[in-house]
């Protein structure tokens, strides 16, 4: 279930089935940073399947809710996981009352600060999609900013995906038109994204990048 990205890096893909009868592949990516600890992003579905082979590789601290959006199994995992800190994307507090307890990542916490880089997403408010990029590996974690999903489901799933301007594609969604409400807070915030030296592009909805990552991402991006 647990399947291996590269050192210190693994992730778990299931079906999500959404409203139409569309079906999205989601990830979990799993970090194990420099003190040995665990980082999950975006946690998935069904965590008896997937939380034993986790906890095997160490000690679960953070739990990463990286949007307004990319939060529906964060309880479940909090409840797998107890001692786990919940870091939420900022306003995800407000929408969902029940994950109060969440740490909003406005910023690192400083004891990931060494393993990571954070960027907002600026602009737009609805999403606040935090982008994280782990320097060990050179990896770009993403949520919903960019789609690689290159085999559609089913017939609505292709329709969504077009509609998305992402179907079969690297690409940005056309979602994120309606959605920034300042455009220059955003590129701000996709330059600085840009400019981290990527090798390799984890998002919540598609195949991994790892050919030509960074020309890749920011050809995307602009």
């Amino acid at each position: 279930m647990l399947e291996p990205i590269c050192d210190n890096l693994w992730h778990v893909t299931q079906p999500m089935r959404m409203p139409g009868g569309v079906v999205l592949p989601i990830r979990m990516t799993v970090v194990k940073t420099d003190s040995g600890d665990l980082l999950l992003h975006s946690p998935v579905a069904q965590p008896a399947q997937w939380a034993d082979e986790v906890a095997s590789l160490g000690l679960v601290r953070w739990i990463v809710a990286p949007n307004l959006y990319h939060h529906l199994y964060a309880n479940a995992a909090l409840e797998r996981f107890p001692d786990a800190q919940l870091l939420a994307a900022p306003g995800l507090s407000q929408k969902i009352p029940e994950l109060s307890a969440s740490t909003e990542m406005g910023e690192l916490p400083p004891e990931l600060a060494r393993d990571f880089d954070l960027v907002l997403v600026g602009g737009a408010p609805k999403m606040n999609e935090v982008a994280l990029f782990h320097k060990a590996s050179g990896s770009a974690i993403l949520g919903d900013l960019i789609f690689n999903v290159q085999t559609a489901h089913n017939f609505m799933t292709s329709v969504l995906l077009t509609a998305f301007g992402t179907r079969g594609r690297f690409a940005k969604s056309r979602m994120w038109g309606m959605l920034v409400k300042d455009k220059p807070a955003h590129a701000e915030s996709l330059a600085r994204i840009c400019a981290w030296p990527t090798q390799r592009v984890i998002m919540g909805h598609g195949e991994i990048v790892e050919q030509e990552a960074r020309t890749q991402l920011s050809a995307a991006l602009s």
